[in-house]
């Protein structure tokens, strides 16, 4: 017996993929498809001998294993990546040898890095090293100390000859003449 969905659920297993769903190897069926072939599978069965309901369970247990399984591999792909980043994130300011993604050997100063389809890029002096080419690290050179800043000694304040104020006499200021004795 021949079933007609079976050849849509081909199709669309190594054709379309619904947005949002992860492009799956065109060996492996994905989610989506072991959905599809799940409802063919179901639409198409023979009215007198109808799939036994151990078999249906069996089948979505597998669903939900392969979801689940699914969910951990992104999880666990997310999490390497992150600790990717961590441990690279410790080159910054170090001094590293390795391939550019231009095929060039590169040697400089690393001053960034990034994730890319889940390989460490690092910046290296303008150009772009992918972490898993890197063969030499190396601390840069100290910077020499700054050369000190002479300090001038303290001077001793100039001697200055003490101000002497003229000697003045009083000033009286005439006032009412007295008046005369009787």
């Amino acid at each position: 017996m021949t079933i007609a969905g079976i050849a849509s659920v081909t199709s669309t297993a190594s054709g379309e993929q619904s947005s949002g769903a992860k492009a799956a190897k065109p060996d492996e069926l994905g989610q989506d498809a072991f959905l599809t072939l799940l409802l063919a599978q179901l639409r198409n069965q023979d009215p007198f001998k109808p799939m036994e309901d151990r078999d249906f369970v069996a089948q979505l247990a597998q669903l939900n294993s392969l979801s689940q399984l699914t969910e951990m591999n992104d999880t666990l792909t997310q999490l390497s990546g992150a600790q990717m980043l961590t441990q690279a994130s410790t080159l910054i300011g170090k001094i590293v040898a390795g391939m550019s993604t231009t095929g060039e050997r590169v040697t400089g100063l690393v001053t960034g890095l990034r994730l890319v389809d889940g390989k460490v890029i690092l910046d290296v002096d303008g150009a772009s090293v992918r972490l898993d080419t890197v063969h030499e690290v190396t601390e840069p050179a100290p910077a020499p100390a700054p050369a000190p800043v002479p300090v001038p000694a303290p001077q001793p304040a100039p001697e200055t000859e003490p101000v002497v104020e003229p000697e003045t006499e009083p000033v009286v200021e005439p006032g009412p003449e007295p008046e005369p004795a009787p």
